[in-house]
C-alpha cells in the first residue's frame, strides 16, 4: 500500500492525538492512584 505524504501526515495526526489522549488519561489515573495511598 502506497501512501502519499498527505496521507502520511494526517496519520501521524491522529496517532499523536490518540498518544496525547492516553498519556493524559495515564497522568489522571496517577493522580487517583496518589490520591487513594494518602488515605
Amino acid at each position: 500500500m502506497k501512501i502519499n505524504k498527505e496521507q502520511y501526515g494526517w496519520i501521524q495526526n491522529k496517532l499523536n492525538n490518540i498518544d496525547n489522549r492516553f498519556f493524559t488519561i495515564i497522568k489522571e489515573l496517577e493522580k487517583i492512584n496518589q490520591h487513594n495511598k494518602k488515605d
